[in-house]
């Protein structure tokens, strides 16, 4: 029998933005968000049973497109090119979900399906769920 306490349900929102650093990138949710994931080839190599996220109340993944998340932040007609933005200082964290991929591009509704179930063990656990 599954207790209605123990289902935890993911709704999300796929919203795109123009501008890598304009300060609306993360209102798709009003209020913005308390936890920031990038992901990328590039990001940190963590297994997923090692990864602990902080506890969170609203979540965004951030994917780049065929050319990643640092191609989108060179491409970024605000940030300068004598300073450019590391991706790394926009996110809390900034991983890569799939490593030893074994393709040079993953298409982004392999990429959710892929960082989503990569991450839910992480999630759940700073949701204080197992």
């Amino acid at each position: 029998m599954v207790h209605m306490a123990q289902i935890m349900l993911y709704q999300y929102t796929i919203g795109s933005c123009r501008c890598c650093t304009s300060r609306q990138r993360f209102v798709l949710l009003q209020g913005g968000y308390d936890l920031t994931v990038g992901t990328s080839e590039h990001g940190s190599v963590t297994l997923a049973a090692e990864l602990q996220l902080p506890r969170f109340q609203h979540l965004l993944v951030a994917f780049g497109g065929p050319k990643g998340l640092e191609d989108a932040f060179q491409r970024d007609p605000a940030v300068s090119v004598t300073r450019p933005l590391d991706p790394n200082d926009a996110f809390h964290i900034y991983i890569n979900t799939c490593p030893d991929q074994g393709s040079r591009t993953i298409r982004t509704e392999e990429a959710v399906l892929i960082s989503m179930s990569y991450l839910q063990p992480a999630m759940r656990a700073a949701a204080g769920r197992t």
